[in-house]
């Protein structure tokens, strides 16, 4: 099982980021990946965005989607806070909690 280091406000887990960058479901189930250069894909290789070094978040047409703070703290485009991510792939996590799981 993939250790499952994404979760909602309310503390909800929802999934995971391995080591590899390979994003899971609760269930444990491929939903897509990110690219060691920060590009999200689904499970079909369709690109769905990317996170910057500084934690902004794009989809694939570069609108702002929301950003991760360094502290795991995920946040919309609006600032409302999203979720969190716990270490050690937080930027990552934080792109897919926008990007695979809303």
């Amino acid at each position: 099982m993939s250790q499952m280091n994404i979760e909602l406000m309310n503390g909800h887990p929802v999934g995971g980021v391995n080591s590899e960058a390979h994003v899971f479901n609760i269930d444990d189930r491929p939903i897509g990946h990110i690219t060691n250069d920060g590009h999200v894909f689904d499970v079909n290789d369709r690109p769905l965005g990317e996170v910057k070094d500084d934690g902004h978040v794009f989809d694939h047409e570069m609108h702002p989607v929301g950003e991760v703070h360094s502290d795991g703290h995920v946040f919309d485009h609006e600032m409302h806070p999203v979720g969190r991510v716990a270490p050690p792939h937080v930027m990552f996590g934080g792109a897919a909690l926008l990007l695979l799981f809303r």
